[in-house]
């Protein structure tokens, strides 16, 4: 369904499992209207370039401090840093127009990430569980991907294009990070959903073994994304998951080791009583590790973020009964609902665009149930 998922259209509590992938910062320009954030109601917006400042080396400083409160005051600052072309700033309100991930900075991208992520933690029940991928970036030089339709914004680009000023410095001192270097964006936002009270649960790593071929020579090919396992309380729904054992564990000719009297591992213990012992605590196999091996999906439409479906399939298991709600607040092409109804759970998802997609694999998941 086509919503602002700022403002989901869904009742406090209903929802028992959110799993979703977030537009990652400064990477690509979708084909979806911009929107406006942090203004003040019924201001008459006059938009314009408008001067930032990072105001604290320290990540974790209140983010009022950096951009004002929630309905959108912003401390005004001059700066010698120079303007910020991505993106528009309202000169009354300081409201930002733009696309989450297109923010000219680490730190509103994030304050925008977090009032979404706010506005799951209201629609999820107390047991419910959040499951969030959310890849990195290297802080560079490089323009914005072009959109789905190919078509370049020469407004939307990389913060450290050339400022106004002409000084690439600028971008720099307000992000506070070097020309190539990762920006530690899923760390960062790890930690603030921590520190508004998210519990988490697990990092996972999705390892991609047919990840894309990377032209650097002078570091490694990243071939895995990190998956963030959040929960609201301290008791939730969970239902166990494993992986299958790699090898048998026959070392006593079994699964079980047969009291039959002293073995020689037992001489001078002391020991004079004997009891079968499981060599398998469990038949279904061990407790399932946080590498997650599974190779990217071809999908022939026009979305280039897709889950590959083997992903999705094992949170849903652990973090929704059957029966139960699936929500994905960045549906995209509408995997998450996908493999949600092929597991019988009720599959929700919003976005701006791809509406024609998710429609359009969905009509296809009852035929492949029959």
């Amino acid at each position: 369904m086509i919503a602002d998922s700022r403002h989901l259209p869904l009742k406090d509590q209903s929802i028992n499992c959110i799993i979703t992938s977030p537009p990652y910062w400064s990477l690509r320009k979708y084909d979806i209207p911009d929107l406006i954030w942090d203004g003040v109601e019924g201001c008459e917006h006059e938009w314009g370039r408008q001067l930032i400042k990072k105001t604290s080396n320290n990540f974790n400083s209140d983010f009022n401090e950096r951009y004002g409160n929630a309905s959108g005051q912003r401390k005004q600052e001059q700066s010698s840093y120079g303007e910020i072309k991505q993106g528009q700033f309202c000169i009354r309100c300081s409201a930002w127009r733009g696309q989450l991930g297109l923010e000219p900075t680490i730190d509103l991208y994030l304050k925008h990430l977090l009032q979404i992520m706010d506005e799951c933690k209201r629609v999820l029940r107390d047991d419910g569980s959040l499951w969030v991928n959310i890849g990195d970036s290297y802080f560079g030089d490089s323009p914005v991907r072009k959109s789905a339709k190919e078509q370049f914004d020469p407004e939307c680009q990389t913060v450290l294009k050339r400022t106004a000023g002409g000084d690439r410095r600028s971008a720099a001192s307000i992000n506070g990070l070097r020309a190539k270097s990762l920006c530690l964006i899923p760390e960062r936002f790890a930690i603030e959903m921590v520190n508004l009270d998210w519990i988490l649960r697990n990092k996972l790593i999705w390892h991609k073994p047919n990840c894309m071929p990377a032209s650097v020579k002078d570091r490694f090919t990243v071939d895995f994304e990190p998956v963030f396992f959040f929960v609201k309380s301290r008791k939730y729904w969970f239902e166990q998951q494993y992986d299958k054992y790699t090898a048998p564990l026959d070392r006593w000719g079994g699964d079980n080791l047969v009291a039959k009297g002293q073995s020689s591992w037992d001489q001078g213990t002391g020991q004079t009583t004997y009891r079968d012992r499981s060599m398998r605590p469990n038949p279904q196999g061990r407790n399932r590790r946080c590498v997650w091996t599974m190779p990217t999906q071809p999908y022939p439409e026009s979305h280039f973020a897709t889950f590959p479906e083997d992903l999705i399939e094992p949170m849903i298991r652990a973090g929704c009964p059957k029966g139960g709600i699936v929500l994905d607040p960045f549906a995209g092409s509408g995997t998450t609902m996908r493999v949600a109804e092929k597991l019988n759970r009720i599959g929700i998802g919003f976005d701006l665009a791809y509406q024609n997609l998710q429609n359009k694999r969905m009509r296809f998941v009852q035929k492949e149930l029959l």
